[in-house]
């Protein structure tokens, strides 16, 4: 029996949501530090691509420069597996913070963490750059 995983943090991002929500939906954005490489079929069919294997999934729900959120097609049978984005402002210190729910059926909360703060670290490299 496969144990699902559900991680859930906030990150604080020196960015502005407009420049922050490209790297959430767009495959050119989401290749910079998600995965190795991004295929978006149409407007909510993608394709995420690790180590030369295809997950397929749907964008199932999104709100510019706010939220987005993807279902990744089941594997082998087991549960559907999907990944939430949220951005959020402080308004009163406009700080930006990017809270990350990832619920899968891979993986234990401490080896989550390392993946996601890695993943984090290499989203704020790319954001130097816009």
């Amino acid at each position: 029996m496969v144990t699902s995983t559900h991680f859930e943090r906030e990150y604080e991002l020196t960015t502005h949501p407009k420049d922050l929500y490209p790297f959430l939906v767009s495959d050119y954005g989401l290749a910079k530090w998600f995965a190795d490489e991004v295929v978006i079929h149409n407007e909510r069919s993608y394709s995420f691509i690790w180590d030369k294997k295809t997950f397929p999934a749907k964008l199932v729900g999104r709100r510019q420069n706010k939220y987005a959120k993807f279902e990744f097609a089941p594997v082998d049978g087991e549960n559907p597996t999907w990944m939430e984005f949220t951005i959020e402002t402080n308004d009163l210190t406009q700080e930006v913070y990017l809270k990350v729910v990832d619920y899968t059926n891979d993986g234990d909360q401490e080896e989550m963490e390392k993946i996601w703060d890695n993943l984090i670290e290499n989203l704020r490299e790319s954001l130097l750059n816009v």
